[in-house]
């Protein structure tokens, strides 16, 4: 009883380790696949960065000028 116990452990370890195995493999393609994809699209990366740092900017003159408005 205690072999079969034993022997169904081990192969549980084995499946755990698989699997395991397996989810790493994973991990790795989605890691390569978003670096492909920024590698590939640099520039409209770039391009949205930019976008972002315009947009933030008005936002800023726009508060500025509000509490220009509240304060006067």
């Amino acid at each position: 009883m205690a072999s079969l116990r034993h022997g169904c452990i081990r192969q549980l370890r084995r499946l755990e380790r698989g699997h395991k195995a397996a989810a790493d493999d994973d991990r790795d393609d989605d890691r390569m696949a978003a670096a492909t994809w920024l590698g590939g699209s640099k520039k409209m990366l770039e391009k949205m960065t930019e976008d972002v740092k315009e947009a933030a900017a008005a936002i800023m003159v726009d508060v500025g000028q509000w509490r220009k408005k509240g304060a006067g």
